[in-house]
C-alpha cells in the first residue's frame, strides 16, 4: 500500500459484505458523511488531521468487521501512524463490553495463510489418489468360497488434470494473499500533506450490539461507533 499525496476520499472496497450504520456518540457537526457505491464514509476533522473509516461485515477467511480507514495530515510536521494503536470494543444486548481483536497485516496474513494450508492440503491429497481407480470382481470356487479381486488401473491424463487443479489453485491463494497485502494498512511516516488509506479486520463477536473503533492519532482518539446488531445493506 502506498501513501498517497492527492487522493480521491474513496476507493472500492475489496470484499463483499454488507456495511454497518455509523451512529455520532458527539455532536453530529463533528462528523462529514458521504456515500460511495452505497458504502457510508465518515470523516472527522482535528488537530490538522482528517481520520476516516468505512465499516463493512465481511466472510472473506472468517467473519470480521471490516474497517477501510483513511487518513490526512495536515500538519506541518511528519507523523508516524501504527496501526497496531487502533483498537475496537464491542457492546453486546446484556449492556457488557468486550475488547475485540484488531488484525495487524502479519496478524491477519498468518491466518489467511493457515486456512489455505488447510485448503492446499485437502487439494493435495485428492490429487495424490486422482488418476488410480479400483474394480472389483467376486468369484465362487469350486468348494463354495466366494472371493474378491481387486484390480488397479492408472490413468495419466485424470492424474496430470488433477496436479494442473492443484497448481491453478495454489497460485490464486498466493494471489489473494498478495491482494490482501497490498489493501491492508501498514505503519507509515506521513509527511505534511500526505494521505495513506487501507483496511483493517476486527473478530467479530456474535450478538454484538455497538461497535465502537478507536483510532489514535497525534494524541487525540477518534472514535467511530456503528450499529452491528444487523446488515443493513448488501453490497
Amino acid at each position: 500500500m502506498k501513501k498517497l499525496l492527492f487522493v480521491s476520499l474513496f476507493l472500492l472496497m475489496p470484499y463483499f459484505g454488507f456495511s454497518q450504520t455509523f451512529i455520532a456518540l458527539e455532536d453530529e457537526n463533528e462528523y462529514t458523511r458521504e456515500y460511495h457505491d452505497d458504502i457510508e464514509w465518515v470523516y472527522r476533522y482535528h488537530n490538522d488531521f482528517v481520520v476516516g473509516v468505512a465499516c463493512i461485515y465481511s466472510n472473506v477467511y472468517g467473519k470480521y468487521y471490516q474497517v477501510e480507514i483513511f487518513l490526512k495530515n495536515l500538519t506541518d510536521a511528519s507523523y508516524d501512524f501504527n496501526p497496531a494503536d487502533v483498537t475496537a470494543i464491542i457492546t453486546t444486548n446484556e449492556s457488557k463490553s468486550d475488547s475485540l481483536e484488531v488484525y495487524t497485516n502479519a496478524e491477519f496474513q498468518k491466518k489467511v495463510k493457515n486456512k489455505q494450508n488447510w485448503t492446499l492440503a485437502l487439494e493435495s491429497l485428492a490429487a495424490s489418489g486422482a488418476g488410480y481407480s479400483n474394480t472389483y470382481s467376486t468369484t465362487v470356487a469350486p468348494n463354495g468360497m466366494m472371493y474378491t479381486t481387486t484390480t488397479s488401473t492408472y490413468n495419466a491424463v485424470a492424474a496430470q488434470q488433477a496436479n494442473e487443479n492443484y497448481a491453478r489453485l495454489s497460485e490464486s491463494l498466493a494471489e489473494d494473499r498478495m491482494i490482501i497485502n497490498d489493501g491492508y494498512l501498514k505503519r507509515n511516516t506521513l509527511h505534511p500533506g500526505e494521505a495513506i488509506q487501507g483496511i483493517m479486520n476486527i473478530k467479530k463477536k456474535n450478538k454484538g450490539m455497538i461497535l465502537q473503533i478507536h483510532i489514535p492519532v497525534n494524541g487525540f482518539d477518534y472514535v467511530f461507533c456503528y450499529n452491528v446488531s444487523k446488515r443493513d445493506k448488501k453490497m
